[in-house]
């Protein structure tokens, strides 16, 4: 016969088992390692549908965050992906592969056993702008642009992006980037060389096209 004072011992360790207390901590950097504060991040666990076991925090002045989560229970633990949100100021695509951003994040395993866990995660590029308006070269009417914009080291993956004749591209700051722009019924424009916007910084591009064969005019 089990006492009563034994009895709550096996129950708490039946709880602790079910359900461990985890701790993911690190820091979050630009793409220069640098801290920045004020981020949100999120952990969120793998095969698990309900929204409520997201984990959030914020950064400090220092980078540093700290997400209280579930260790899962038994050896097989809980498996957690732990992301940055990033600010607005920062680039929200990568050209590499096509992927919607690359800010890296990471995965960790915690379980009871081993609760603690610390990652060190970082942001895309900041954000640099292209603007401008696209017109037909002779009548001056707006079109209806299609960019495609490359890195000039990955010149087989891009971005593309359709847009109103007045447009406003986001881009990653400090790298070159090549252009070509595509109108229905217009010949294929390519900006001759790469640009490269410094980070906050904007370009503006006007863009004139010509339909058939004629090569079509920049005026930057």
């Amino acid at each position: 016969m089990i006492k009563h004072g034994a009895a709550v011992v096996l129950l708490l360790n039946a709880c602790l088992a079910y359900a461990a207390t985890g701790r993911i901590s690190g820091t979050v950097g630009d793409e220069y390692g640098n801290p920045v504060p004020h981020v949100i991040v999120e952990a969120l666990p793998e095969n698990v549908e309900l929204v409520q076991t997201m984990s959030k925090a914020i950064t400090d002045a220092n980078g540093w965050f700290v997400l209280r989560v579930d260790a899962g229970r038994g050896p097989d633990g809980r498996h957690w992906s732990v992301y940055p949100s990033k600010p607005t100021s920062y680039f929200r695509w990568s050209l590499i592969d096509g992927r919607t951003g690359d800010s890296h994040g990471q995965e960790v395993t915690l379980t009871p056993q081993a609760p603690d866990a610390t990652v060190q995660l970082r942001l895309d590029r900041r954000v640099a702008l292209l603007k401008g308006q696209v017109t037909d070269a002779v009548t001056g009417v707006p079109l209806r642009p299609q960019f495609e914009l490359s890195w000039a080291s990955h010149p087989i993956a891009a971005m593309r992006e359709s847009t109103l004749s007045l447009y406003r591209i986001s881009l990653p700051a400090d790298i070159e980037i090549t252009v070509q722009v595509t109108s229905p019924g217009y010949k294929q424009w390519s900006y001759p060389g790469t640009i490269c916007v410094r980070s906050g910084q904007e370009i503006t591009l006007d863009i004139q096209m010509e339909s058939g064969t004629t090569a079509a005019l920049a005026r930057p």
